[in-house]
């Protein structure tokens, strides 16, 4: 059933109302009105920047706004005092000194809360000036309407101590962060996606000044601030999107905010876009976060609820949602897993017809100047009826994927922001005894002999928060990239949840010394972080969603674990593991990398296990795809389990796809269309598509392994598809002795075992028989004596004897035929069918 916000009885519309009141009712309310900006009462310099939303950082929601040194020159202010923000309504904010990141002179990056206090969003712009502040004696703050808070004197005491020191105006929205309230509240609500309380500043004293927030200011506490409810998405609260976000924002945002400028030009503007793309990407919150963001309506339904029994229920109920939203234009309309109602008519039933029938009609109805826009979303893109996705109705379709490592990292920044990590205890603890010094200088006002160890005793603070500070940032970041390698396929509700876990297991190391009927003490939560371990902990239980239905690991398999092979390692790392750990290297040579590799030797000699070796050591996901089980009866579904390969491997990348015998679907093409054959150059086809493309994969490889490269395809092998073709063979001498120490070092030895003798009595021996070996000579040794302690060479020489070479003499000439060919250095018989006549 569709909901909507009452975003209309917001600040803006309670000012529109008694400005209009005292001017007589002279202005009339118009649908695309906009509250006109009065001139500023504060005289001095001012200057307008553009609105840019914040990095995560420790200051978010502090009221903080950060200035490069010009501006603040050019407006006459220094770090700390106040500055009036006008947007279509006024604030204020303490200015800060602007890092790297936040320095440009022609905008400014502030948070949600300012952004939502000045009325303005992301793209806008505001005047800023400086303000003049005086000490308040006297605020009254009250909790939004729908906050879920039982204020005790403990938290009413935690909140007073939190927003001293800020600048305030009447009726400012201002939050306060759960990671300063008492530990009960901070995870009082289900799955903490809420990471702030939110007041409003009904009242000041005195009135309609900017105020202080001091020691002495009297803060009163209300019941609720009814009617006023505070957005709670906003741009900030969506990490590694930002070209998606602002691909939508251009879509969304000129069409919601200045309609006129498209019926002056004669052309209709855009009325609907499709979001598509697997569970979890942000779908649903990033078209709440647009509609918070723009002030309009939002009203979410969910495809199966409009599905109703009574014959015409489903038309009408679309019906009355267009026409709410109308009237309460702007609106944005959000309708969720759209597939379910408007699947294409020729496979769909009699309700579904008449559903997408009944939309193409309001749709199509929606006049230019409505002012409401509607946002479609679904993971079955491909199901839905194409006369929704003509122009005119759902004008755009943008993909939400999983985010790549630095989308991860800023996800993860974002859902810690407000997290006590490793670390925060110490600078916290400076922090305050920093503020502690300067407000017992203010109050004592001692001599001058005072004031040189105050001022010397505030410079050593600063300098030992400053150095924390750093330490502190620089730990976080090493930690969120670390997570961000460690968590390819992860979505954003993945890593949400990663985070949420993490702090679980924070609880669960204090929990044996809690007394969970008595209060936690002070000294407790304090010193309550979360650590890495924490995290580690929280990975071993996240599974992402971008690799489910497809097997996808992160292979355990190093190169240690496998012996010899040296020339074969060299020659992967080249070409597999240096492209997806320093792709910049080839950028910088103007040349790009290789996409693909085939693996060929016979069976048993480590094809799969090299593939799996180097996904471990490049950080990469792994999927195995056993080929045979590619061979699909019926019609298509061979190329679509190709293209959903594919598919999660861009989600998951960096990404290698080993696929295991590959001759059973990539031999030679001859035309023929009976059976098997028929299905097996359609598999290969869809693949070389898939290859080729029209965009380049990237951070997606590709190693091929087979037993019989002489009947592999040419058009598999030539360059740009797998472009190097590497001979695996049974391991030499040294290979053989590496190879029997690693299976043999966790196996009780006599003495007469000699490694050096083994690897000599082993040739023409594959990475696999010598396990068997190993394996064979243990059982041996069981079936002498149940309770033998360690094995000898005699056991070893049973086992060889039982457990023969894989590769013959005539196998081993044939692949030399094979190899001599493929490396140029001789021709094939007649007798053999190869590939490359």
């Amino acid at each position: 059933m569709a909901r909507t916000d009452k975003n209309t009885e917001r600040i803006e519309l309670v000012r529109y109302e008694k400005e209009s009141n005292e001017n007589g009712g002279n202005r009339t309310p118009e649908k695309e009105a906009v509250i006109e900006k009065k001139e500023p009462a504060v005289k001095g310099p001012e200057i307008q920047l553009g609105v840019e939303k914040v990095y995560p950082t420790d200051d978010y929601g502090k009221g903080i706004i950060p200035l490069t040194s010009d501006i603040m020159e050019q407006l006459g202010v220094s770090v700390g005092e106040a500055v009036e923000i006008e947007g279509e309504r006024k604030t204020v904010a303490r200015v800060w000194k602007a890092n790297i990141l936040d320095g440009v002179d022609d905008s400014v990056r502030i948070d949600t809360f300012i952004r939502y206090n000045a009325k303005v969003s992301v793209g806008d712009r505001v005047t800023i000036r400086k303000a003049k502040a005086v000490p308040a004696k006297k605020i009254t703050i009250a909790p939004l309407e729908g906050e879920k808070i039982s204020l005790t004197k403990e938290i009413e005491d935690n909140i007073k101590y939190n927003i001293r020191e800020r600048y305030l105006v009447k009726e400012d929205i201002i939050p306060v962060r759960k990671d300063l309230l008492p530990l009960a509240e901070f995870f009082s609500e289900p799955e903490m996606k809420k990471q702030t309380i939110e007041f409003m500043v009904t009242q000041v004293t005195p009135s309609k000044a900017t105020v202080l927030i001091t020691n002495e200011t009297q803060i009163v506490f209300e019941k609720s601030a009814d009617g006023f409810r505070k957005k709670y998405i906003s741009y900030e609260d969506i990490g590694g999107l930002s070209g998606e976000l602002q691909e939508i924002r251009d879509a969304v945002e000129l069409p919601m905010k200045q309609p006129r400028l498209f019926k002056k030009l004669k052309i209709d503007p855009p009325k609907g876009l499709i979001l598509h793309g697997i569970p979890g990407t942000g779908k649903t919150m990033i078209a709440r976060a647009v509609a918070d963001e723009i002030g309009a309506n939002f009203y979410y339904v969910a495809g199966p609820e409009i599905v109703r029994g009574g014959y015409g229920q489903s038309e009408e109920m679309i019906r009355n949602l267009f026409q709410d939203a109308a009237k309460n234009a702007p609106a944005i309309i959000f309708i969720d897993e759209i597939d379910s109602i408007a699947p294409k008519r020729e496979n769909s039933g009699e309700v579904e017809r008449r559903i997408v029938s009944q939309l193409l009609t309001v749709m199509d109805g929606m006049m230019d100047t409505t002012q409401v826009f509607v946002i479609a979303a679904t993971n079955r893109l491909h199901t839905i009826d194409p006369a929704l996705r003509r122009p005119g109705r759902f004008d755009r379709e943008i993909e939400i994927g999983a985010p790549d490592q630095a989308g991860r990292e800023e996800i993860i920044s974002i859902h810690t922001r407000f997290m006590p990590l490793d670390g925060s205890p110490a600078l916290r603890k400076a922090e305050t005894a920093l503020r502690e010094t300067k407000q017992k200088m203010i109050a004592e006002n001692n001599g001058v002999d005072d004031q040189i160890d105050n001022d010397e005793n505030i410079a050593r603070l600063t300098q030992k928060i400053a150095v924390l500070r750093e330490t502190y940032e620089a730990d976080k970041k090493t930690l969120f990239k670390e997570l961000a390698v460690r968590t390819q396929g992860f979505v954003g509700a993945d890593l949400s949840a990663l985070a949420r876990e993490a702090a679980l297991f924070a609880i669960k190391r204090i929990a044996p010394i809690l007394d969970l009927d008595e209060k936690i003490p002070d000294s407790v939560l304090e010193e309550l972080v979360v650590t890495r371990d924490d995290f580690e902990q929280a990975l071993k239980k996240s599974e992402p969603s971008a690799l489910r239905e497809i097997f996808v690991e992160i292979p355990e398999i190093s190169w240690n674990n496998i012996g010899g092979l040296d020339d074969v390692k060299q020659q992967i790392i080249e070409t597999v593991e240096w492209p997806l750990k320093f792709p910049e290297k080839f950028t910088r040579m103007g040349i790009e990398p290789p996409t693909g590799i085939l693996l060929y030797g016979p069976p048993g000699t480590g094809k799969t296990m090299l593939a799996q070796a180097v996904a471990h050591e490049s950080e990469a996901s792994f999927i195995s795809v056993k080929s045979t089980e590619l061979l699909l009866k019926w019609v298509g579904e061979s190329e679509k389990a190709i293209k959903e390969i594919f598919r999660k491997a861009k989600q998951a990348s960096p990404t290698i796809i080993f696929f295991d015998e590959i001759d059973a679907f990539a031999t030679i093409r001859d035309g023929s269309s009976t059976g098997t054959r028929s299905v097996a150059e359609s598999t290969l086809n869809q693949m070389l598509v898939e290859m080729d493309g029209i965009e380049r994969l990237k951070d997606v490889f590709i190693i091929a392994a087979t037993n019989r490269p002489e009947i592999l395809d040419p058009a598999l092998l030539r360059p740009g598809r797998l472009d190097r073709l590497v001979y695996v063979g049974a391991p030499d001498l040294p290979g053989r002795k590496a190879i029997f120490e690693i299976y043999l070092k966790n196996t009780p030895t006599a003495r007469d075992v000699n490694i050096d003798d083994l690897a000599d009595m082993t040739e023409r021996y594959t990475g696999a028989d010598i396990e068997a070996v190993c394996r064979e000579a243990v059982m041996t040794a069981l079936r002498k004596n149940f309770d033998v302690d360690i094995i000898k060479m005699d056991d070893f020489k049973e086992a060889l004897n039982v457990v023969k070479p894989t590769v013959t003499e005539d196998l081993s000439d044939q692949y030399k035929m094979i190899v001599d060919y493929i490396t140029g250095k001789d021709s094939p018989d007649d007798d053999h069918s190869m590939a490359y006549r």
